[in-house]
């Protein structure tokens, strides 16, 4: 199953996306099992989307 950790516990990404500072860079890891690759995918380019907007 797909886990979602914050690089910098002090500040996470929820905590980060309610500031007025700009520009922000996101850096995800992901460990995910083979058959869970292809929803990975899935998930990550639905998200490059919504960013892109």
């Amino acid at each position: 199953m797909l886990q979602l950790q914050p690089l910098d516990s002090k500040v996470p990404i929820f905590q980060q996306l309610h500031s007025d500072q700009s520009p922000v860079v996101l850096v995800n890891i992901f460990q995910a099992a083979e058959a869970d690759i292809p929803a990975l995918l899935a998930a990550w380019t639905a998200d490059a989307e919504w960013m892109k907007r």
